[in-house]
């Protein structure tokens, strides 16, 4: 169990699963949703990999604890992304991608800045 930036344990992580969910032009949508930690955040992923008839695939991330916290991909703890079929199979599958991206937006300047100042009390 992966502990909160704040020292608390993170809930159990939930098992991955599938979801049909309302349809699209007669055809229905296949959503998966799974779970994971980066850095004590909890983050539910939402994948369609035939978005938009097929055309390309798409990945929502989603804060849940601490309930929207910032990611080094949004200060808002929501992030919509699309890309091209079989970028997320190549990394090794969804959690695989995703720990990567993040990983990799977390060495920029403005993450780490960002983090610094997180740890840092200020009087303005």
């Amino acid at each position: 169990m992966s502990a909160r930036p704040d020292g608390g344990p993170l809930t159990p992580l939930p098992p991955p699963e599938m979801i049909e969910d309302e349809f699209h032009n007669g055809s229905p949508r296949f959503i998966r949703h799974e779970f994971m930690d980066w850095n004590g955040v909890r983050i539910r992923i939402e994948y369609e990999e035939n978005y938009l008839d097929g055309y390309m695939s798409h990945i929502a991330l989603h804060v849940v604890e601490p309930f929207k916290a910032p990611l080094p991909v949004t200060e808002t703890g929501y992030r919509s992304h699309f890309l091209d079929h079989g970028i997320v199979e190549a990394c090794g599958g969804l959690v695989a991608f995703v720990q990567t991206w993040l990983d990799h937006e977390a060495l920029s300047d403005e993450w780490q800045a960002q983090q610094l100042a997180s740890r840092q009390m200020s009087l303005f």
